[in-house]
């Protein structure tokens, strides 16, 4: 790179770095949706200055491209809905690793998880079935439990609603 040729990443805001930048953006866009902070740390690998990505994230924000309301209610939409369920706290954490802000999740949150906790709790059955028909029958019942319990826990479900879908399972 001689002095005339400045790489495009680093170019100090000029309009080919910010084109650059947004193409890669639109790149990663294309392949699933992102939070802001996600977006952020991705241009930063790919070496692009600050300047250029903060523009580029503004003009992506103003367009209504990146969203992170809009990337959470579709994350937790996808995450109640899928095959493996998992409890509100583990989508909570997810989302949190993803660096989307405390009350932009709590927000999230409100449309997909009730606050009654059954649909949480049918959740939580329907993800310890199997688990608990390969252990139940290990002979030590309190172990047993106690491997549904943390087989639960580890997917995000609450203290609570863990024993109370073991009582389920009981039943």
């Amino acid at each position: 790179v001689t002095n005339g040729d400045m790489d495009p990443r680093t170019g100090g805001g000029s309009a080919e770095a910010v084109e650059s930048c947004r193409e890669a953006a639109l790149r990663l866009l294309e392949l699933r949706a992102h939070s802001i902070a996600e977006l952020q740390r991705k241009l930063t690998a790919r070496k692009y200055s600050r300047g250029v990505r903060d523009r580029v994230v503004t003009d992506l924000q103003s367009t209504g491209l990146l969203n992170d309301l809009a990337f959470s209610q579709a994350f937790c939409e996808y995450r109640a809905s899928c095959s493996r369920p998992v409890g509100r706290r583990r989508v909570m954490m997810e989302l949190r690793k993803r660096g989307v802000a405390q009350e932009v999740i709590e927000e999230a949150l409100v449309g997909v998880w009730d606050d009654d906790g059954e649909s949480e709790l049918e959740r939580a059955v329907a993800a310890a079935q199997s688990k608990w028909r390969s252990v139940k029958g290990s002979g030590d019942a309190f172990k047993a439990k106690g491997k549904v319990y943390r087989f639960l826990a580890g997917r995000g479900f609450s203290g609570e609603t863990c024993r109370a879908a073991i009582e389920a399972l009981e039943e």
